[in-house]
């Protein structure tokens, strides 16, 4: 199964604003990015959602994606932020992406 877009969390931290900029450098694959609330992002296109309400990631990750999460909840609990994570999982096995890279803090 080969992959032909990325999908995105934490792309407005510190990590993602990179990775965000190489992937516009130098990947031909589309890019998406999860966004807690509407942002204009440089490039690409964006989903609003939030990591604990597993119904607004619906729509957000497509089939055949490289999912790369890199989002933290630094205000929500241990949890919260494994919730965050269940619920991307899930999200990622019904919408059949390719791969799922989590870089965690």
């Amino acid at each position: 199964m080969s992959a032909d877009f990325f999908c995105v969390t934490g792309g407005t931290g510190f990590l993602g604003r990179s990775l965000l900029a190489q992937l516009r450098l130098k990947s031909p694959m589309g890019v998406r990015t999860l966004t807690r609330s509407e942002s204009h992002l440089p490039f690409g296109d964006s989903h609003q959602g939030n990591l604990l309400n597993r119904r607004s990631l619906d729509g957000f990750l497509l089939p055949r994606a490289v999912v790369v999460h890199l989002a933290y909840l630094s205000q929500a609990t241990r949890e919260q932020n494994l919730l965050a994570v269940s619920n991307l999982v899930e999200a990622c096995l019904q919408a059949k992406v390719a791969r799922f890279v989590h870089i965690s803090t």
